[in-house]
């Protein structure tokens, strides 16, 4: 088996820190699915990702850890990568939002 390793080395995250890692790694995205349940047949869901390689697990959990434990880390060993997802909408309107109006992304993200 293959280990990875981490290459981070703080136990806590500064707000400024998280708003650039965001601006760089990570996306706000909406995604419109078939849903025949549904009343109308389709599911949209709103959601912060940040995708990452596998061997940054620790930091996404520290990220994580940042905005109170919500979301959730997946792994897919295939592609080597850890994703870091909020798509509850109230996590996302009353932490991941507030979050970045008060610590504003510099990017086109914004």
């Amino acid at each position: 088996k293959k280990k990875f390793y981490s290459t981070v080395k703080t136990e806590k995250l500064e707000p400024w820190f998280v708003t650039g890692f965001s601006d760089a790694e990570g996306c706000f995205n909406i995604i419109v699915v078939r849903n025949k349940p549904s009343t109308l047949g389709w599911r949209v869901q709103a959601r912060f990702v940040i995708e990452l390689h596998i061997k940054e697990i620790a930091l996404l959990t520290l990220i994580q850890s940042f905005f109170g434990g919500i979301g959730s880390i997946t792994i897919n060993p295939n592609r080597k990568v850890a994703r870091f997802t909020v798509v509850n909408i109230q996590d996302i309107s009353k932490i991941i939002v507030p979050h970045f109006e008060k610590f504003s992304l510099q990017s086109a993200k914004k």
